[in-house]
């Protein structure tokens, strides 16, 4: 039988689609409303009640969150609909239900398609390590993993383990087998479902996110003794992810763990989704840190801000920064100058980078407009 709520999302998420928008935010007291890279659109006149929130709340949430939910205020799942999957965040706000629901498409993206290097593919090829993804929610960490599973799977005989919260591109076996464990469903947590994994035979596991000291702690031992992992990480670019993760033990074991870290950390993919200069759709931005053994020195010896040194003159080795990154995107006309100095970590370098690249002394209208004072 048809759950008219589902429908009634998807014919929300598939309008806000075509609008170039990935999300639908439902509040009561509001209409149903749409966010895309330059803001909200309404995708009805109508406000929505409470009641039929309460409603949707009730035929949405499986069984087996509603507890969590009641005591938590807040669950996160996903369920099967004609284009995909829809992500949902159910949460409480000013005493009533909200929620935001994604539409993830069931067509998996090539690799080549998201617009990052080859390096990429050469980081793939190592059997045993420690690969992290970076970047701010909705940067498109969760598709580009996805992406890097489906490579894998398409050319590798491997056995893959792949642990979520919630799944939400659905993976077919191919060369490889594909194991995809929910949070939540099939484990009660990221630490529970990473445990067993050694029992497991894997090759490569994938790890959504590393959330706490155990779940890094594991996914370190389990790069140490021969597995490739992959995970995910929300920090601003790969030096910062290095911090992170030394930062969730304490201080009297960290000099161990930067040891660790030095040992299995493969590469760190930092990447953020950038409104396009053209006003429509979005740009990627990203950066590669691969560990060589100058960066193992530096991470050996509790020195990563140095790293970024390394970086910018490890061409080479496939190694480039985000602001490497932001100015090539700003001078080829993909995104503005304005917008890359926001994501920048560190603008006044980016500012001088484009000054000078436009050979014009302290003119800056080229970039940024009228001249700055």
């Amino acid at each position: 039988m048809e759950n008219p709520e589902i429908s009634f999302f998807e014919q929300l998420l598939l309008e806000a689609n075509g609008q170039g928008a990935a999300d639908i935010i439902l509040t009561v007291g509001a209409p149903p409303r749409a966010k895309r890279t330059h803001g909200l659109i309404d995708l009805s006149a109508d406000f929505i009640t409470s009641e039929e929130m309460q409603r949707m709340v009730d035929e949405l949430v499986p069984e087996r969150l509603r507890m969590t939910l009641a005591s938590e205020g807040s669950v996160d799942f996903s369920r099967n609909c004609s284009d995909g999957r829809i992500r949902f965040n159910v949460f409480r706000q000013r005493g009533e239900w909200a929620l935001v629901g994604r539409l993830v498409s069931k067509d998996i993206p090539v690799l080549e398609s998201l617009g990052l290097p080859d390096t990429v593919k050469k980081i793939l090829q190592r059997r045993q390590g420690l690969i992290i993804l970076t970047g701010s929610t909705g940067s498109g960490k969760t598709t580009t993993l996805a992406a890097i599973i489906d490579y894998l799977n398409s050319r590798e005989s491997l056995h893959i383990i792949s642990i979520e919260d919630p799944i939400e591109y659905l993976h077919t076996n191919r060369r490889a087998s594909v194991e995809q464990i929910e949070v939540g469903q099939d484990a009660p947590s990221f630490s529970a479902a990473l445990r067993g994994n050694l029992r497991r035979a894997p090759d490569v596991i994938v790890i959504g996110e590393m959330r706490d000291q155990d779940s890094i702690q594991q996914a370190l031992i389990l790069a140490e003794t021969g597995h490739l992992v992959l995970s995910t990480l929300h920090t601003d670019d790969s030096v910062h992810a290095i911090g992170r993760i030394a930062d969730v033990f304490p201080r009297e074991v960290q000099e161990q763990m930067f040891y660790l870290i030095s040992q299995v950390l493969v590469a760190v993919i930092t990447q953020a989704l950038l409104p396009a200069k053209s006003g429509g759709g979005v740009v990627l931005a990203s950066e590669i840190l691969v560990v060589t053994q100058p960066v193992q020195r530096l991470i050996r010896e509790r020195h990563p801000e140095q790293i970024y040194s390394v970086m910018q003159t490890a061409g080479a080795e496939g190694m480039y920064t985000l602001n490497d990154c932001l100015e090539r995107l700003v001078l080829n006309g993909s995104i503005s100058a304005e917008v890359a100095m926001c994501r920048s970590t560190q603008p006044k370098w980016l500012e001088q980078r484009l000054v000078a690249m436009q050979g014009k002394g302290d003119d800056r209208s080229k970039w940024f407009g009228k001249k700055q004072q």
